[in-house]
């Protein structure tokens, strides 16, 4: 393994219970199985047969079968899995006192030496690397940019303007429901399931298949209030119940896929969540010995399920990168950082507008909305090879530890994850991830 010194940074006290369904695609799959992970990981989760689409009236539109095509073309599957489930099995794996929970960061300062992490519990730890991992709203992020405009060397425009959003999501998890139709055009495998709207006042709505006869739901509209401010535009948070209330009132009674409709939902589901949707891939994901991965450097909407598949390739790049490092110069790691943002960068820029071009087919109304998906739904499979080809070609792999044969029958594309920066040693080097 790497011969890497870390501690991961957590800013809450405990992972709460919140969120939906999560899609891990063959791409992010290839790597769990490196790691001798696939068989545990799968347990946890269902595989992905496909996406199905309905119109008001519940009535099937399109399918697109992905579960076979998947494991023949890439060699992996996919599963569905609860996103608690899913941060409970990662944090398994990590030693406890690698993982210092409450841990939140107030401001970064870095030099030549090392980079400085104070954290709001008034204590401060050091490392070589700080990788930001800390979301959308990221902490590391905006005290890189402070430091970057201190240094009269500032970020670009877009980088400091807020996230401006327009549609929210609001989702969570049912507990088991039990005689969940099996044989209806959901079936009873993996499917991700659609709800199409037809005026612009409508919800789009999302359910997929979970284990244990769980559903996972997102709905999604305009923002509830125009008077929301940046700050409150970033936080993810349980609402209270009064706003569930006006939920169920203004929603309650759309349709929804499998259950009849969305109040029903409501009603099955303990912890509900809201997130701001928007895209946004930012210019700088490094300065010195800080670097930005995830939502942190670019923020996806969720229509193609891509957000956390690219967080994991960002992962195993950085990684892989940092491993090959024999030293903890400053120099050594711009090379690493450089290489880092040459390879991910453009992907994640491709996949983005690729998942916002997808958002706008599902959500958009009217006419030439409903002629455009006749013809996404009915366009030659060779197409839909074509397309989703070029977002699973990318099948990264961990350089440091024992290789895996390629499954499936297309190449993997992965650029060279690697930089002959001095001998590849790698151990004298400490890593803090937040």
């Amino acid at each position: 393994m790497a011969k890497i010194d870390y501690v991961v940074l957590e800013r809450a006290n405990e992972f709460p219970p919140l969120g939906s369904g999560m899609s891990l695609s063959s791409q992010a799959m290839r790597v769990f199985d490196q790691l001798g992970l696939l068989e545990d990981l799968c347990k946890i989760g269902i595989p992905t047969e496909g996406f199905k689409y309905f119109n008001r009236k519940n009535e099937l539109v399109g399918t697109l079968n992905a579960g076979y095509y998947y494991e023949e073309r890439h060699g992996y599957q996919g599963i569905l899995v609860p996103r608690p489930a899913l941060m409970n099995f990662l944090v398994s794996l990590i030693p406890k006192d690698k993982l210092l929970w409450g841990k939140r960061v107030l401001t970064t300062m870095q030099n030549a030496q090392g980079v400085l992490c104070r954290l709001t519990d008034q204590t401060t730890i050091h490392g070589s690397i700080l990788v930001g991992a800390d979301g959308a709203y990221s902490a590391v992020r905006q005290s890189l940019y402070k430091n970057m405009a201190m240094k009269n060397k500032p970020a670009s425009k877009s980088d400091t303007a807020p996230l401006r959003f327009d549609q929210f999501g609001v989702l969570g998890i049912t507990e088991p429901i039990e005689d969940l139709p099996e044989e209806t055009e959901g079936g009873k495998g993996g499917w991700m399931l659609t709800l199409l709207p037809e005026k612009e006042t409508d919800c789009l709505v999302y359910v997929i298949r979970l284990p244990e006869g769980r559903l996972g739901w997102r709905i999604g509209g305009k923002v509830l209030s125009s008077n929301m401010n940046d700050h409150e535009n970033f936080r993810r948070s349980e609402w209270g119940v009064e706003d569930i209330e006006d939920l169920k009132k203004e929603w309650g009674d759309s349709p929804a896929p499998l259950v009849g409709n969305v109040g029903v939902l409501f009603e099955k589901t303990k912890h509900i969540s809201r997130i701001m949707l928007e895209e946004k891939v930012f210019d700088t994901w490094f300065e010195g010995r800080t670097v930005l991965i995830g939502d942190a450097c670019h923020k996806m909407l969720p229509a193609a399920g891509q957000g956390t598949n690219q967080t994991i390739m960002d992962a195993v790049c950085i990684a892989n990168l940092i491993q090959e490092l024999s030293a903890d110069s400053a120099d050594d790691i711009k090379i690493a950082f450089d290489r880092y943002y040459t390879i991910r960068a453009s992907n994640a820029k491709q996949i983005a507008q690729n998942s916002a071009r997808f958002g706008s087919l599902l959500t958009s109304v009217g006419m030439l909305a409903d002629i455009k998906r006749y013809l996404f739904f009915n366009m030659p499979t060779s197409l839909h090879f074509k397309g989703t080809d070029a977002i699973l070609a990318c099948k990264p792999i961990l350089n440091y530890i024992p290789n895996i044969p390629m499954k499936g029958v297309m190449p993997d594309e992965t650029p060279p994850m690697t930089v002959h920066v001095g001998q590849q040693d790698g151990s004298n080097k400490d890593t803090v991830t937040h």
